[in-house]
């Protein structure tokens, strides 16, 4: 009887340990899934830790020119029949497009 006893308080144990380990199993998937763990450079991170340990670096970077400005001096071109005034308004990766239609004569009737 004392071993019938022995063996089951045993394999509860081993149980018990087993759920545990479930549980914090689940409970650190969840946590990553909802973005409350990070892993960066092999290491985990609370949000909180990795704002401590790696903070927003700001850099200061001048404006040449408000929207506005770029906006006044794009229409003031386009007024004037100035084309390559302004395509140089236009950010480089969209001017070939705006050279394209730009270059409809019809357009600028």
């Amino acid at each position: 009887m004392k071993i019938k006893n022995r063996k089951t308080r045993i394999i509860g144990v081993v149980l018990l340990i087993i759920l545990i380990i479930v549980v914090l199993f689940v409970r650190a998937h969840i946590r990553i899934q909802n973005g409350d763990l990070v892993k960066w450079e092999g290491k985990w991170y609370t949000k909180e830790e990795l704002k401590d340990t790696f903070p927003p670096q700001y850099i200061e970077v001048p404006a040449k020119n408000t929207p506005e400005e770029v906006y006044a001096t794009f229409r003031q071109a386009l007024l004037d029949n100035d084309i390559e005034t302004a395509l140089g308004e236009i950010k480089d990766s969209e001017r070939e497009k705006y050279q394209k239609i730009f270059s409809d004569p019809e357009l600028l009737k």
